[in-house]
């Protein structure tokens, strides 16, 4: 259920940040931010109820890196920082299980 809740996040913040860009050429910085904070949040409240803290902690190992990636593609000119923000958001939501190596895949598009 709460990966559910995580996808649609994902999707209604990609949709909202997709037409801005369109729009007006840049993504607000309250879309970035707060889809940063409203998935590490839901992470951690998930975590609290269910008494498993692994949940919240693989969701900052995902926001660590894509963190690392978005900022290579940010310093190499190659995305603005709305994109760079977005992508460390999809990090935090999708998580990275390190003891799954199923949970590699989501990632290894990114870094293949």
């Amino acid at each position: 259920m709460i990966s559910l809740v995580l996808t649609v996040l994902g999707i209604v913040v990609l949709l909202a940040a997709s037409y801005t860009d369109f729009k007006k050429r840049e993504v607000p910085d309250w879309i970035s931010y707060g889809f940063v904070f409203a998935a590490l949040g839901t992470r951690l409240l998930y975590s609290i109820y269910s008494r498993q803290i692994n949940f919240f902690i693989f969701g900052l190992i995902g926001f660590a890196a894509m963190f690392l990636l978005a900022n290579i593609l940010y310093y190499a000119k190659q995305w603005g920082g709305g994109d760079a923000k977005i992508l460390m958001g999809m990090g935090a939501v999708f998580g990275l299980n390190i003891f799954n190596p199923s949970s590699y895949f989501v990632f290894g598009i990114f870094f293949a």
